[in-house]
């Protein structure tokens, strides 16, 4: 009794002084939510250049440029990105050449992050507004191997 008392306060004075709101979903929360539900993503089409902006706009990221690790590209969200492709390529060979075991780079820009992660020989370089995790940057490339190795045979 007594302790459930002392909590009671506790969490009082804590919600005054952190200014805390009530425990839910804020407004912006619930839009997000409600806009990924109505979003539906068919990623079964037949060109890759097709399949890259659906995965642009299915993760809400600026950009997508994948290339072979020897700075070669394959495929870019925006066109031609033969010189992002060298760099993110290069940049990801330094650092794992100071970091062997470095699994993803993730760069804070000015305006926003550049992520790189390498994947069955190929390196994924996202531009986006805030960071993803590892499971989406694996996502991605999960989607884009499917399609190569469906389209391959």
């Amino acid at each position: 009794m007594v302790l459930s008392k002392v909590s009671t306060v506790v969490r009082k004075v804590a919600s005054k002084v952190l200014d805390l709101e009530q425990t839910g979903l804020n407004e912006q929360y619930k839009m997000i939510k409600e806009a990924s539900r109505n979003s539906k993503f068919e990623l079964e089409v037949e060109e890759l250049s097709q399949l890259i902006k659906l995965l642009r706009e299915k993760h809400a990221v600026d950009s997508i440029v994948v290339a072979y690790n020897n700075g070669s590209l394959l495929i870019s969200s925006n066109g031609s990105d033969l010189k992002e492709a060298i760099t993110g390529t290069a940049m990801l060979s330094y650092i794992r050449s100071e970091i062997p075991k470095s699994e993803s780079v993730f760069i804070k820009k000015s305006k926003g992050w550049y992520m790189l992660y390498p994947f069955s020989k190929k390196v994924y370089i996202v531009h986006a507004a805030s960071n993803l995790h590892n499971v989406e940057l694996k996502a991605i490339a999960d989607d884009l191997e499917s399609f190569l190795k469906k389209h391959s045979d």
